[in-house]
């Protein structure tokens, strides 16, 4: 959960510094599968 909130706060940080619109929202689409990701490799 903390890896998920760290790559929506990097997704702020990069629109706050400039960065192209299109490129945060893929990063908050995708934030989720970081839970995911980790969720499985270390087991249920």
């Amino acid at each position: 959960m903390a890896a998920t909130a760290l790559v929506l706060g990097a997704a702020v940080a990069l629109s706050a510094a400039g960065a192209a619109l299109s490129v945060c929202f893929v990063m908050v689409m995708l934030a989720p599968i970081v839970t995911v990701v980790g969720y499985e490799l270390i087991g249920q």
